[in-house]
This record gives C-alpha cells, sequence and structure tokens, in this order.
C-alpha cells in the first residue's frame, strides 16, 4: 500500500482529502504545516508528499527546496496544490 503524506492547513478540508485518499486505497499520514512536513518525512517515508497550499510556518516552496536537498528525498514525488482561487470564476 503506497503512503502518503499529506499536508493542509484546514482541518475540514485536509479529513475530507484524507478520507478520499484512504477510500482510494492509500495509507494517509497528515501535517498542519510545512514544519510539520519536514519533521515527519523521516519517520513516516511517505512513497508521496501532497502539500496543499498556503501552508503555514514553511510555504510549500520552500517545503520542496529543503526535501530535494537531501540526496535520500530527491526522487520523492511531491505535488503542490492550492485554492488561491477558491470561489473566484476564471474568464472563458
Amino acid at each position: 500500500m503506497k503512503k502518503i503524506l499529506l499536508a493542509h492547513y484546514e482541518p475540514k478540508e485536509r479529513d475530507k482529502m484524507r478520507a478520499l485518499l484512504e477510500e482510494m486505497g492509500f495509507e494517509v499520514e497528515v501535517a498542519t504545516d510545512g514544519s510539520a512536513v519536514l519533521h515527519r518525512v523521516d519517520s513516516i517515508h511517505p512513497d508521496i508528499v501532497i502539500l496543499y497550499t498556503p501552508l503555514p510556518k514553511i510555504n510549500a516552496p520552500e517545503v520542496v527546496r529543503r526535501l530535494r536537498k537531501e540526496k535520500k528525498y530527491s526522487d520523492l514525488p511531491v505535488y503542490v496544490f492550492s485554492d488561491i482561487h477558491k470561489g473566484k470564476r476564471f474568464a472563458d
């Protein structure tokens, strides 16, 4: 089973995403901010990291930079999502 480390700043949305990923068969560990991601990645050994921005304490680009500095995480898939335009409609 693939293990995902999911970081999301909003508890309700984090719980929804966790439930969805678990229904899909993933083992999911959560973090509430970028600092927690960097602290937990060593103990969790995830197959994938999902960062949902904005992240408190350490932002997503900085988390990715720090992970990439370490050889053992250079190939770790990291996906970054944002809701910066949440509730806004783009022009057609």
